[in-house]
């Protein structure tokens, strides 16, 4: 009788962790969307079929984006 107690007790808790692993993947893919979507050529981000995994990877996107908070900072302490 314990050692079924104990089972339930098992699944009980991998059917938790199996939910919960769930509801992260859920939340944590658009992140992952993000930065995968940030380090492709813009050739490879109009394809019909996603890639999931990149082939060719590139820092194009962070250049222009790091040059915009440059810039802007750089604004921003000319009017200081």
């Amino acid at each position: 009788m314990k050692r079924r107690i104990l089972s339930l007790k098992r699944a009980k808790r991998l059917m938790l962790y199996f939910f919960v692993t769930l509801i992260m993947l859920f939340f944590l893919f658009p992140f992952y969307w993000i930065l995968i979507t940030s380090i492709q050529p813009k050739g490879q981000l109009y394809l019909p079929t996603p890639n999931f995994i990149p082939r060719n990877i590139t820092i194009d996107n962070q250049e222009i984006l790091l040059l915009i908070i440059l810039l802007v900072f750089l604004a921003e302490e000319r009017l200081i």
